[in-house]
């Protein structure tokens, strides 16, 4: 699967049957190696980290 964004690069992502999203790599990050990647507690979505900004990284937290 592909992603196109406002900078006119294409980024891709890999879907597995387990996980509904896996890491995302920009075409800028794909160069580095690198990937967002996102964490989950069965299917539910509970962190995004940035390789790049860790200061954006986001956790959600079940009450």
């Amino acid at each position: 699967m592909s992603d196109r964004y406002r900078d006119n690069s294409v980024g891709k992502r890999k879907l597995r049957r387990t996980e509904v999203n896996h890491p995302k790599q920009t075409a800028n990050l794909a160069k580095e190696g690198k990937s967002i990647t996102y964490d989950y507690d069965y299917h539910r979505l509970t962190g995004i980290n940035y390789p790049d900004h860790p200061e954006n990284n986001v956790k959600y937290y079940m009450l």
